[in-house]
């Protein structure tokens, strides 16, 4: 989308073809209209199911963050997994953020599923990224880092 719009992109090769584009970011609930967090969610990532299925000559490039975050974790892994399997084989490609490290394992078992992430580490008390998107879930966790960083306890004894 970037380079449509004339704005730069780094890379050694880049090849694309127009696309249509979606996203399910920073989604907002509307107390005033009785929506929660996860409603709001819920019926933003139908929306994408029904543009996905729309005729359209060219494909749909969808940005999904953090999906379904708005409930529990159980919840989270089930609807996530039947999800993220009824995007594959649609007119459209698409990247999924989430820290679910349970979903990692879907690209075992579902064609057109591929895990890619991005590394950062803690240094001198500051997460520091080198923004190279690397293929294969992340080998590292940073959060309880993070935590005792902040004097916030990480242990139930703590």
């Amino acid at each position: 989308m970037l380079a449509f719009s004339g704005g730069v992109v780094i890379a050694a090769r880049f090849d694309t073809m127009p696309l249509r584009l979606f996203t399910c970011i920073n989604v907002s609930d509307s107390l005033s209209d009785g929506i929660s967090y996860f409603y709001a969610e819920v019926k933003r990532l139908k929306a994408l199911l029904n543009e996905l299925e729309r005729k359209d000559t060219y494909p749909l490039f969808f940005l999904i963050d953090e999906i379904f975050r708005g409930t529990n974790n159980r919840e989270r892994e089930i609807g996530s997994r039947a999800y993220m399997k009824a995007l594959t084989g649609q007119n459209g490609v698409g990247v999924i953020s989430t820290h679910d490290l349970e979903l990692v394992h879907l690209e075992d078992d579902v064609s057109g599923i591929l895990n890619y992430h991005f590394r950062e580490d803690v240094t001198g008390g500051r997460m520091v990224f080198d923004y190279r998107l690397r293929q294969g879930p992340c080998p590292t966790t940073n959060a309880l880092k993070i935590m005792r960083l902040e004097g916030l306890p990480v242990k139930a004894s703590d």
